[in-house]
């Protein structure tokens, strides 16, 4: 097993960082060879380059290529095959030809090996193999591998558990630009151990991540300027990024524009259009995604981002299997009380202790349930903590 101990891990970033990626298409087309061409054709066709997408020719172009032993095109066909994107899906198959790509050290394909291994799709699960790839990749400088490994590190899967070098490779992986590693990464430095807190850091790698167009990363960062938490509050900026990501399909982003534009909140206010952003969200929002907002909308502790009679409206959406599960009954509750129900919240506490009374694993839940309830009693509606 090829394992990146922490002695290593100098070496691997000095490497990563010598990595360049060299053009695809050096050559002019009529220097190709005929897969060098497919490929290139391939290419336009899978992103509509000065053609119309069409990802089923795409995938006859790459195959072409991949048959001629072109690592690229074989990455690029096994991603199509693992997602079924213009081909019929066949994780099998998406799996022989990440392998053969692999094999011929193209570090993408090292770390979608890695990762397949790693969740026995394709191919029989086995993380000694996972490890071994994702640190191949990592060798080149692949911000994929470095995040899947920093998760491996922070679990001790396969790997010793060592919970500063996972932080390090995370970090690594962000440098590298790895879209989810810029996020996990600034999550950790604006609300992680105070330790390993780095507070302009952290927004540096948000506002990266947000400007790719990453969606929980654009929320996040507007939901920081909303806030006031670690900037300035600036309404306007906070609608801005939230607008975005609710633009690229986030139902948290969505639920929070509605808000806005309904207080008008660096936004114009328009009941209408807030309660038309509101359907669209609980259109495609889970019940997941409903408790969060809502429980945010009925706790937090600044008043300006408190809406018990939505919170409440969005609670009372839930599907009848949702609306017996216990955390969000205990959600509905705490929005009642904001709304100034307290008797209602009181019987709705009382289920909610009730139903999570039959559930295992939830008696760490019952304190925080019965210290609410008796607030509720009191005529009283929790707050959270303020977030420091």
């Amino acid at each position: 097993m090829l394992r990146i101990h922490a002695r290593r891990f100098c070496e691997l970033a000095a490497l990563a960082s010598m990595c360049a990626v060299a053009p695809l298409y050096a050559s002019p087309p009529s220097q190709l060879t005929d897969a060098a061409q497919a490929e290139q054709e391939a290419f336009a066709h899978y992103y509509g380059w000065k053609v119309k997408v069409d990802r089923a020719t795409s995938a006859s172009l790459f195959d072409r290529a991949a048959s001629d032993g072109r690592p690229v095109s074989q990455w690029m066909l096994a991603r199509q095959y693992l997602y079924g994107n213009g081909v019929q899906r066949s994780e099998a198959r998406a799996f022989t030809l990440a392998q053969s790509a692999a094999m011929q050290g193209l570090p993408s394909a090292q770390s979608m090996v890695g990762a397949m291994y790693l969740d026995g799709i394709g191919v029989g699960r086995d993380t000694p193999q996972a490890v071994r790839w994702l640190s191949a990749a990592a060798q080149q400088g692949d911000g994929f591998a470095f995040r899947i490994l920093a998760t491996l590190y922070a679990q001790g899967t396969g790997v010793p558990a060592d919970a500063e070098f996972a932080h390090r490779l995370l970090l690594r992986s962000a440098e590298l630009g790895d879209l989810r590693g810029l996020y996990r990464a600034s999550t950790a430095l604006l609300d992680g151990p105070p330790p390993r807190r780095n507070i302009d850091l952290g927004l540096r790698y948000l506002r990266r991540s947000a400007v790719s167009r990453h969606p929980p990363s654009a929320y996040a960062l507007g939901w920081l300027y909303l806030s006031g938490l670690h900037v300035t509050r600036d309404p306007v900026e906070a609608a801005r990024w939230i607008r975005q990501a609710a633009g690229d399909g986030s139902p948290h982003a969505l639920f929070w524009l509605s808000q806005l534009t309904a207080k008008g909140l660096g936004v114009a206010q328009d009941v209408e259009r807030a309660n038309s952003q509101l359907g669209k969200a609980l259109a495609i929002a889970t019940a997941s995604d409903k408790n969060s907002f809502s429980w945010e909308l009925a706790v937090n502790p600044d008043p300006l981002l408190r809406d018990g009679a939505r919170a409440v409206r969005v609670m009372q959406t839930l599907a009848a299997s949702d609306a017996a599960d216990p955390r969000y009954i205990d959600t509905l509750a705490a929005a009642l009380a904001e709304a100034g129900d307290c008797e209602k919240a009181v019987s709705t506490q009382l289920r909610a202790l009730s139903e999570a009374r039959k559930i295992a694993g939830l008696a760490g839940d019952f304190r925080g349930m019965e210290e609410r309830l008796e607030l509720y009693r009191a005529g009283k509606p929790y707050r959270e903590v303020p977030r420091q």
